[in-house]
């Protein structure tokens, strides 16, 4: 497994939420993928208890929150697109893929090698390995597609950085036409 950095290391909490939630809370959240995974997984990592029940179960609350919203915005926009910043190792595309939606995974080239490993790329899902905050995935998902309209999720993601680089990634997205974004937050108190 290759060295992480902070930000980068925390790909693995939705994953181990995922887990636990689907082990013990299947009302809150089942992923069969994410079962499937779980031997793949760093042993340090599933065996130590290192995450909290709460950090688990709120993990796993916020992909069910997600997966609630990706599917209304393929029900309401069925020709629509899914683009995930900062997908780490989300199983997001195997929960709600309706057979025919093109889908997009945005993360740092590290951790897209990682995932590749262990999510190899599937039909209709394009690994994009990159800056979420560059305009470099979005101007690739505008030439395949420049009028179709684009949710683009990023759980998790946003909290780890400053107000004003956020701004500008939405900022940014704006001007790429018919977009919606959805996203979690969290407060400093919170990460502490």
């Amino acid at each position: 497994m290759p060295e992480f950095n902070a930000v980068e290391n925390t790909l693995f909490i939705p994953m181990l939420g995922r887990i636990y939630a689907s082990e013990y809370f299947q009302n809150i959240l089942h992923d069969e993928k994410a079962l499937s995974l779980k031997d793949a997984l760093p042993k340090s990592l599933v065996e130590t208890g290192s995450q909290s029940q709460y950090t688990l179960l709120a993990s796993a609350s916020r992909s069910a929150n997600m997966d609630r919203y990706i599917r209304d915005f393929l029900r309401r926009k069925p020709n629509g697109i899914i683009a995930e910043l900062g997908c780490g190792l989300e199983t997001t595309f195997y929960r709600n893929d309706d057979g025919h939606t093109r889908w997009y995974a945005v993360d740092l080239p590290d951790v897209m090698e990682y995932r590749k490993t262990l999510l190899p790329e599937p039909k209709r899902q394009t690994y994009f390995a990159g800056d979420a905050f560059s305009d470099d995935w979005i101007r690739q998902i505008r030439i395949n597609a420049p009028d179709a309209p684009v949710l683009v999720t990023a759980g998790g993601l946003l909290h780890y950085f400053e107000e004003e680089k956020v701004l500008a990634l939405l900022r940014m997205l704006q001007s790429f036409g018919n977009m919606e974004v959805v996203f979690d937050s969290v407060s400093k108190i919170g990460m502490d």
